[in-house]
């Protein structure tokens, strides 16, 4: 467990090294944004020949999704924001 000040500062620096170009910024991010009042957008994917897996954050909401195999092409076509999945984890209470 992290205090939440850790956190942010930890996400802040790596939001800092995303906005000046970096493709990676750091703490295994593929992006990572400030949205303010203590939120983050965050986004980390990968792809192996025998399975893919992303995690994403997006202010209050996120979610991680693994597949045991590749996806399909309309998994992939997805990536890396998964719209539909977001939407289903805004609207669980």
């Amino acid at each position: 467990m992290m205090k939440r000040v850790i956190l942010t500062t930890m996400l802040s620096d790596g939001a800092a090294l995303n906005a000046t170009g970096f493709g990676r910024t750091g703490y295994g991010f593929d992006a990572l944004v400030v949205q303010g009042g203590g939120n983050f957008y965050g986004q980390k994917g990968g792809s192996l020949a025998t399975s893919d897996d992303v995690l994403e954050f997006n202010r209050q909401w996120g979610f991680v999704m693994l597949w045991g195999s590749p996806p399909t092409a309309a998994e992939a076509n997805w990536y890396p924001d998964y719209p539909s999945v977001m939407h289903i984890a805004k609207s669980v209470s």
